[in-house]
């Protein structure tokens, strides 16, 4: 295989840090190869890099977990949750990824793609050394990136509520607030509804509102990346309006459906998103 010069030099890079074998090339350059630009990528390589991008996003939440689980015991879940959730941001992951050098084979994205493009490149390549190395070497190399990055974040308490990086994420992305809603479902739970622009992204579900909907926000914010997508907006890149006023923000609802009006729910069903 002849890798590009730019995908062959991150890998060299990345090979002297974290010591992978040289039989990884093939894997690592074919997970990145599907998000690049120049050279314009088949349909294969698309799809080849979106399913190892899938597999890297549930290595990463699970390296992440047990990180924080073993690091601080002292702390409670909901702060565990907090901070995970500003780990795993597509803003932190991107960073990470900027650092590491991936943006070398970001040739031919535009800026707003490059938002994307980071972590996409990032998580693909997670799922790939997973499939060729196994969960310990991805545990390695997640340590080495995010463990000083978590340890700061709980002794200097410098992360955001989950509830409060959506609403930031949302208000500058999309020109509007995230719109809650709540119901009560059978077993003495309640299911919390997240819509984007209309569209419900996500259901999540609890013993209180606040754990449904502190449960749908760890699911959704990881995949906000995916959800623009979904959407048809990709970060930076929000429709501009005919008009040349700014669009008013929606207001965020926050609404209790009686039990009668979800008659067909399972309550079973734990998620519920796209």
């Amino acid at each position: 295989m002849n890798p590009s010069n730019e995908l062959g030099d991150l890998f060299n890079s990345l090979s002297s840090r974290f010591g992978f074998s040289r039989s990884f090339l093939r894997p690592f350059c074919a997970a990145i190869e599907g998000f690049q630009r120049s050279p314009i990528p088949s349909h294969e390589q698309i799809k080849h890099s979106e399913r190892l991008e899938f597999l890297g996003d549930s290595c990463l939440q699970f390296c992440i977990t047990k990180l924080l689980h073993e690091n601080f015991p002292e702390e409670d879940e909901g702060v565990l949750s907090s901070v995970k959730g500003n780990i795993v941001s597509g803003s932190s992951i991107g960073s990470i990824a900027n650092d590491i050098g991936f943006v070398s084979v970001s040739k031919g994205a535009t800026k707003a793609r490059l938002k994307s493009f980071l972590p996409d490149c990032f998580e693909a390549f997670l799922g790939a050394l997973f499939l060729h190395s196994g969960i310990n070497i991805v545990e390695k190399v997640i340590k080495e990136l995010f463990t000083d990055i978590a340890v700061k974040m709980v002794r200097e308490r410098s992360f955001k509520p989950l509830k409060s990086m959506l609403q930031e994420i949302s208000a500058k992305e999309l020109s509007e607030d995230p719109v809650y809603q709540y119901a009560k479902i059978p077993r003495n739970k309640f299911r919390a509804d997240i819509y984007l622009t209309g569209s419900k992204v996500v259901s999540g579900r609890g013993f209180s509102k606040k754990e449904a909907e502190d449960n749908a926000l760890e699911y959704l914010l990881p995949r906000l990346n995916l959800v623009f997508k979904k959407l048809g907006k990709l970060p930076g890149q929000i429709e501009k309006k005919e008009t040349a006023k700014k669009p008013a923000r929606r207001t965020a609802v926050k609404k209790v459906v009686e039990k009668e009006d979800l008659k067909k729910d399972s309550p079973d069903e734990s998620w519920e998103s796209f």
